[in-house]
């Protein structure tokens, strides 16, 4: 096993770091240049129904938070 320093410092079961990727860095290549900012667009609002879409192409969340956004 593992003491809780090893443990703390990342360390795995054969005394070595892991491999991690680390999403933080920017991906390789280029990038493209930033386009035109959209103007405001009208948030869909919500719709209470009484019960879902029937069908077997619909996914369903139920949803109590009521947190919506939108971001460019």
């Amino acid at each position: 096993g593992l003491t809780i320093e090893e443990v703390g410092e990342g360390k795995t079961a054969n005394g070595e770091k892991p491999k991690v990727w680390h999403s933080n860095k920017p991906a390789a290549g280029k990038t493209k240049a930033a386009g035109k900012k959209l103007d405001f667009i009208e948030p869909q609002l919500a719709t209470l129904e009484r019960d879902a879409p029937p069908g077997k192409d619909w996914l369903h969340e139920v949803k109590f938070d009521g947190y919506r956004m939108q971001a460019q």
